[in-house]
Formats: C-alpha cells, sequence, structure tokens
C-alpha cells in the first residue's frame, strides 16, 4: 500500500524502526557466515609435471593450424581440459561424449605449445584446465575422435 504525502511521519519512523531492528539481524548472520565457510585445500597439479599438454578442440581447427595459422584456445571463451598424453584426452573426450557432457562431432585432439608449469591449473582433484590462452603446437590425428 503507498503512503501519501501527509504520512511521512510515521512512515519514516517505522522505516528507521525497522532498519533498526534488521541491522543486528544482517551483521549477526553475515558474521556466522564467515565462520561456517570452510576453506578449501589447495588442490596441486599433477603428481609429474607435465612438460607437454593435450586438449580436445573443434575438428576446424585442423585446416587453420594445417595453413599455418597461429591458433590460441582461450579459456576466458571457453574452459579447455588439458592432459599429459594424447591418449588421456582421448579417453576423457569419449567419456565425455558419451556422457552427454559434450556434443557428438568432429573433435581432434591437439598438443599445445607449453607445459603444466606455464599453461595449466587445477581445476578439482585430478581435473587441470588451461589457466591461460595457449597455442596449438600440432594435431595429434590418431586420436581423433568422430
Amino acid at each position: 500500500m503507498c503512503t501519501s504525502a501527509t504520512r511521512k511521519g510515521p512512515v519514516f519512523v517505522s522505516t528507521i524502526f525497522l532498519l533498526a531492528c534488521l541491522l543486528p539481524a544482517l551483521l549477526f548472520s553475515s558474521g556466522c557466515a564467515r565462520e561456517a565457510q570452510v576453506t578449501p585445500s589447495p588442490v596441486s597439479g599433477p603428481e609429474t609435471p607435465c612438460e607437454t599438454l593435450y586438449t580436445f578442440a573443434p575438428g576446424f581447427l585442423v585446416v587453420d593450424l594445417a595453413a599455418g595459422s597461429d591458433i590460441f584456445l582461450d579459456p576466458a571463451a571457453r574452459e579447455f581440459p588439458v592432459f599429459c598424453s594424447a591418449k588421456e584426452a582421448h579417453a576423457s573426450l569419449v567419456a565425455r561424449v558419451s556422457q552427454g557432457l559434450l556434443p557428438r562431432g568432429d573433435w581432434q585432439i591437439f598438443r599445445l605449445k607449453g607445459g603444466y608449469k606455464e599453461l595449466g591449473t587445477a581445476r578439482g582433484p585430478g581435473n587441470y584446465v588451461l589457466r591461460t590462452p595457449a597455442r596449438l603446437a600440432e594435431w595429434c590425428p590418431e586420436q581423433s575422435y568422430r
């Protein structure tokens, strides 16, 4: 219900009363929330840092790579999982497609220029992704998925 211009006094007082009642509740609840937060333990990278990383990406990138173009994968645009071997990347790709996490299509495995220390970060136990844009170094056709 809207108040008229003649009832400014009681509306103002009730607003101050409401704020006075809610302020301690808000302060108390934010304090409790901070105490209840659990600091996650840091997740480290692979047990032996990979000197070479692999990932999967759409197959149309093969044409540009073959033409000599510099192709970069940008983790700001999409999360790219990284692996220490092309076989691991292929196995993960097959699993993700069969689980419906990725659409079926022409996916290819690529080697990235750089290793885990330069490009990777841990998203969770056993889940590593690109943290910075990475250049495609080569296509790994023996591990393609169609």
